[in-house]
């Protein structure tokens, strides 16, 4: 296949044009164009296909075709449409909804975890009791084994390692609120329902 055969085919793949989409641009039937892709050789210089395959490859570099060879900047492309609005709005209540209930969650966690940590800054100050045990040093040896025994068993599904990934799962819903809410249009504002 010639350089040329490769371009044509890179650029209708390029600008995501179909063959019968290119072969109505250049003047010619759809049949001319797979060939062509397939290493026949493409129209000759000077013919209404080459000057529109010209035309074409140079639009997708940004420049204006000259057949002369002097081919000059392209004016400003236009712009791609923005995201559209209800798709995003409805999205963003969802965050916010999702963000309410998991941050009501950890809240719950924490609160669950409190009596436990509390337990094992006080289990230190209770074996450091210098007097003997007024219950028995084997039986409050067995009570405070169990007292933090039960606040290891508990905090390992409230305390830090739940709390963290739940931590993480708000900060990345915080974080998508923040790109969806950055790429509505500026001064839009949300439906009339609070949603957002």
């Amino acid at each position: 296949m010639s350089q040329n055969n490769r371009t044509a085919e890179e650029i209708r793949l390029r600008l995501g044009l179909t063959q019968e989409r290119l072969a109505y641009w250049l003047g010619i039937g759809r049949s001319s164009v797979a060939l062509a892709e397939r290493g026949r050789q493409f129209p000759t210089m000077g013919t209404t296909p080459a000057v529109q395959s010209g035309r074409l490859y140079c639009a997708a570099r940004g420049r204006v075709y000259d057949p002369a060879g002097g081919d000059t900047a392209a004016p400003p492309a236009q712009p791609a449409p923005g995201p559209a609005p209800g798709p995003v709005e409805s999205r963003l209540a969802q965050c916010h909804h999702q963000l309410g209930n998991l941050r009501y969650a950890l809240r719950q966690l924490r609160a669950r975890a409190a009596p436990y940590e509390a337990r094992l800054v006080a289990a230190p100050a209770l074996r450091a009791w210098g007097p003997p045990s007024p219950i028995g040093a084997a039986r409050e040896a067995i009570w405070l084994r169990q007292f933090e025994d039960e606040a290891q068993v508990e905090l390992a599904a409230c305390g830090a390692g739940p709390q963290l990934l739940l931590e993480a799962r708000i900060a990345g819903l915080a974080h998508e609120v923040q790109l969806l809410e950055g790429g509505l249009p500026s001064g839009y504002m949300p439906n009339s329902s609070g949603a957002v």
